[in-house]
Formats: C-alpha cells, sequence, structure tokens
C-alpha cells in the first residue's frame, strides 16, 4: 500500500483536504496532529506543520520515520 504525506503550513491549507477525506485516525506525535485516511489501495496522511522551514522539516521527517511516506505533498 503506497503512503502518501500531505503537509500544510496553515490550518486552511489542508482543511479542504481532511473535510473532503472524512473521518480520520488521529495520531498525535511530537506536537503535531497528523491526520490518517485509508482506501483499498492507497494511506493518506496530512498534517498542519505551522509557519517556517523548522517545522516543515521536523513534519517531513516525522512523516518518514513514523509514517513511512512514499510521496511527500
Amino acid at each position: 500500500m503506497k503512503t502518501v504525506g500531505i503537509i500544510g503550513a496553515m490550518p486552511a491549507e489542508v482543511a479542504d483536504i481532511r473535510e473532503s477525506l472524512g473521518a480520520a485516525e488521529t495520531v498525535a506525535h511530537g506536537g503535531f496532529e497528523f491526520y490518517v485516511n485509508k482506501t483499498d489501495s492507497l494511506t493518506l496522511v496530512n498534517v498542519c506543520c505551522g509557519v517556517g522551514k523548522v517545522n516543515a522539516a521536523i513534519c517531513t521527517q516525522m512523516l518518514i520515520d513514523r509514517f513511512s511516506v512514499s510521496v511527500i505533498i
């Protein structure tokens, strides 16, 4: 199963994605909340990392380490 990570800096950037995907499992890790949605062949993990390159780097590494994402958007 392929896992895709989606990162947004502001809540508004990922709000429409969360709404369209429906109910998700919430995983709190490292001060961030990751929302995990699964389909038959795909797992989508989206997160709001906050503004700044350090926050983006931390979230990216967490997506790689914790969720083994194949692709990050």
